[in-house]
């Protein structure tokens, strides 16, 4: 009686726990975000070298362009100098970007598949959590020392590394996911939310990392440097507190020790899939998945991809002014929009309304709405559409978007778990990355095409 007593006394100390999940959800996304922030470090690097350096080394770095979108508007969105630089590019810069994105997405989804279907083969998601880790540092400091080395000479070479580099970084991404979503069962419903909200914080760092290299006007390998010193710190400080909360936090200890007790049955470690279970969880959570396939994927349709192209009205005006030249897209398609989007997540942790499914997929079809007003923002270069609103109205629409994406994403996933059955929710740890993984895959195709109606 005195052991149960105790066990129920067990507490999440100063919100340690919660902690751990928040970083591990930055980390998911460091790969991503810190790739694509050093777009023209890539650039750089798959220059033709017989033609020198950049013409201007000194220039801030632009802000990251979706990958989809790179191979015609990639140099565009800063400014219509650099028009002839599109046309000049290389084999390698022109197709870098989209074969990083194509691995990028590939790769991520099917390792997701992969690990969610062969997870009982593989050791507990802590320890395998704590392997991905490892691995997921080490290819960020090879990264990090590329930087430092001219790679003029091998450029095939190094293209296939950077593309090896990308595959190994999903499959540690993917393997975390997958583990913590299984991790996430055993603690109580407010936990779930924190793993996303920990990628909508990656967001919001990256953006300010971006913004002070940009202000102080580095090179292009000086900035990657920086951006990959920074992932590399971000994975060794998030892998040293996860092993430290793993051996010392009786909470998580508790809880975590419970479900690695019981994945050592041998019964458990052979593979099986149950497709009556699996028909039972899509069954129970069909709605909530499909509203947030319906907000993630009506965001993969404009953010980055057609956001990015939105600069302020007043850029052309003349006078030199660095906010509109510069910081605004950085601060307000890329900080404002993660922060937003953070806030929201955070709201939906504490206010969990509403909980009819049919009523968060209705608000999930009216976000819709947004899609088309930032179409006829001032995004450039535009051929068809006229420019409707100015900077003010921009803002308020893509702030809207930002928030009601993290609200609703979050309050779909805090509610799956409500919904489904005892029995059901191994997979619906399965299903909820997938989804959300394969809603952003797809969707994110349509960038060209909404970008080519404007």
């Amino acid at each position: 009686m005195e052991t149960m007593n105790k066990v129920t006394e067990v507490r999440d100390s100063y919100f340690v726990t919660y902690g751990v999940f928040y970083s591990m959800g930055v980390l998911t996304f460091v790969p991503y975000f810190f790739c694509i922030l050093a777009t023209d470090y890539w650039m750089f690097k798959f220059r033709d070298p017989s033609r020198g350096g950049p013409v201007q080394p000194d220039r801030p770095t632009p802000p990251p362009i979706p990958p989809d979108d790179f191979e015609d508007f990639a140099f565009l969105v800063d400014g219509a100098e650099d028009s002839g630089r599109a046309r000049d590019r290389t084999q390698l810069q022109a197709s870098f970007t989209s074969s990083f994105s194509i691995t990028y997405q590939v790769s991520l989804l099917g390792f997701l598949v992969v690990t969610a279907l062969f997870r009982k083969k593989l050791p507990p998601p802590s320890k395998r959590i704590k392997a991905a880790l490892f691995s997921m540092l080490v290819l960020f400091l090879i990264h990090t020392a590329f930087t430092k080395i001219n790679t003029d000479s091998f450029q095939e070479a190094f293209f296939a590394i950077a593309m090896i580099l990308a595959v190994l970084l999903n499959l540690s991404s993917a393997i975390i996911m997958v583990s913590l979503f299984e991790l996430v069962i055993n603690f109580p419903i407010g936990y779930y939310g924190t793993i996303l909200s920990g990628q909508a914080i990656c967001g919001v760092v990256s953006a300010i990392v971006q913004i002070c290299v940009q202000s102080i006007r580095l090179h292009y390998l000086t900035s990657a440097l920086i951006y990959f010193m920074v992932g590399s710190v971000i994975i060794l400080a998030t892998t040293i507190f996860y092993l430290i909360t793993k051996q010392k936090s009786k909470y998580f200890i508790y809880r975590i020790g419970q479900y690695e007790d019981t994945t050592q049955h041998p019964v458990d470690k052979k593979f099986s899939f149950n497709m009556d279970k699996l028909k039972g969880a899509l069954q129970s959570t069909k709605w909530f998945l499909g509203a947030m396939v319906f907000v993630q994927g009506s965001t993969a349709m404009v953010h980055p991809g057609l956001a990015a192209l939105i600069v302020s009205v007043e850029r052309d005006s003349g006078g030199g002014d660095q906010w509109n030249e510069i910081y605004f897209v950085p601060v307000v398609t890329f900080l404002g929009f993660h922060a937003c989007d953070l806030i929201g997540r955070e709201v939906a942790r504490k206010i969990q309304r509403p909980r009819n499914a049919f009523v968060i997929l209705a608000l999930a079809s009216l976000r819709l709405v947004l899609v088309p007003l930032l179409m006829l923002c001032n995004a450039q270069p535009r051929r068809h559409m006229p420019v409707m609103f100015g900077d003010n109205q921009y803002m308020i629409f893509i702030y809207m978007f930002a928030l009601s994406q993290g609200y609703l994403v979050n309050l779909c996933i805090i509610s799956v778990p409500r919904v489904a059955k005892k029995e059901e929710l191994e997979f619906v740890t399965v299903l909820l990355p997938l989804f959300s993984v394969l809603s952003v895959a797809i969707c994110s195709t349509f960038n060209l095409v909404i970008i080519s109606l404007i």
